[in-house]
């Protein structure tokens, strides 16, 4: 199985998120694929493995591997709320 790299884009409370690849459509992830089951912080660099989902909704990763996590000293910016409230 190739392997990919990616950037957390956004993590819910409810244990899944998305990565931001170069290229390609988001990729779907579950905190079950994560180390050690733990979630994963918004701008962590990681690797994993690629999957269809097996309802036909897209790619999921598989075995994911932080590359470069965030520290947690560093303050992350708010998204922005621009497209919802116009400029």
């Amino acid at each position: 199985m190739a392997r990919e790299s990616g950037v957390i884009r956004n993590w819910g409370a409810k244990g899944y998120g998305f990565i931001e690849t170069r290229g390609a459509d988001d990729v779907f992830v579950h905190v079950t694929q994560c180390p050690d089951g733990r979630p994963l912080q918004v701008g962590t660099q990681v690797e994993f493995g690629v999957s269809e989902d097996r309802f036909g909704r897209g790619r999921r990763a598989r075995d994911v591997v932080i590359i470069d996590a965030v520290p947690d000293n560093v303050r992350r910016p708010r998204p922005s709320l621009r497209h919802v409230i116009g400029d």
